[in-house]
């Protein structure tokens, strides 16, 4: 994602953020008017945020110890596929293939 459109999606992030704290006597119109938005934009933003979340992949980190496996390998999922990887597996293929999968 480039600068510019990361700087729109943390404005909206922030924005949406704003409304859904506004003050428990402030309509939903009257907050869209005075930050200069129109429902139809914060609704398309609110969407694309959940769908930007669901797309991001999950992060997880775990301890060395834990990657040992009596079968020699581990499985990673990304998405729809499932990697082996063993001691033998170059990371720059692993890097390239989960960065695929990541964007698919």
């Amino acid at each position: 994602m480039s600068k510019k459109k990361e700087a729109v999606v943390e404005e909206w992030r922030r924005l949406i953020a704003e409304c859904e704290n506004r003050p428990k006597g402030v309509k939903f119109s009257d907050w869209c008017k005075s930050v200069g938005v129109s429902k139809t934009n914060y609704y398309y933003w609110k969407k694309r945020l959940g769908e930007l979340e669901s797309d991001t992949p999950q992060i997880v980190k775990v301890e060395a110890d834990e990657l040992v496996s009596e079968e020699g390998f581990i499985e990673v999922e990304s998405g729809n596929a499932r990697i082996r990887v063993t001691d033998n597996t170059p990371m720059e293929l692993l890097r390239k293939v989960l960065m695929v999968t990541a964007n698919a």
